[in-house]
């Protein structure tokens, strides 16, 4: 199943069922609660995916997925120039128990695994309010999370390694 522009779900990895992804996608209209979907264009709808293999890096979330279903295919999404990208949910594992991940913007992308995080980076989720409980397990997250015009959205790992798929709409700046 393909998402329009968006990720091939058909790559997922085990555990991140595309019925996840469009569950929270259908989340979205009732999590923001100040109509950001009235008028919504289905080209506006957008899926993005990053995945880190060490602990305590960065990555830039990227719109497509490499045929091993990590995040690491194509290039760092940046959000268009008089848009905002409003993320309404985030579906997200670890590997092992006890890591957390951090969902954040900033004015550069960074490749997986980079030890530095991007120019300006903003953290959504400081302190890594997303966390796993138990390895591989994967969990729901949502809450509107505003990503600016011209911006990078990032993955934080932190702990270890660990894989995001976040969903949301573009929207006028």
């Amino acid at each position: 199943m393909v998402l329009r522009r968006g990720v091939d779900t058909g790559k997922l990895p085990p555990g991140l069922a595309p019925q996840s992804i469009l569950n929270i996608i259908q989340s979205l209209g009732p999590s923001f609660n100040f109509g950001a979907f009235q008028g919504v264009n289905p080209d506006d709808l957008i899926t993005l995916v990053a995945r880190n293999t060490i602990a305590a890096r960065y990555m830039t979330m990227h719109r497509t997925l490499d045929a091993a279903g990590a995040g690491t295919a194509g290039t760092d999404y940046q959000v268009e120039a008089g848009k905002r990208l409003i993320i309404g949910g985030v579906v997200y594992a670890t590997v092992a128990a006890a890591y957390t991940v951090v969902i954040g913007y900033g004015d550069d992308g960074v490749a997986q695994d980079n030890i530095a995080a991007p120019l300006n980076a903003v953290a959504f989720l400081p302190n890594g309010v997303l966390y796993g409980a138990s390895a591989t397990t994967t969990y729901t997250f949502t809450m509107p999370m505003i990503v600016p015009a011209t911006k990078f959205p990032y993955l934080h790992s932190i702990g270890g390694g660990s894989q995001v798929f976040v969903a949301g709409i573009l929207r006028p700046a």
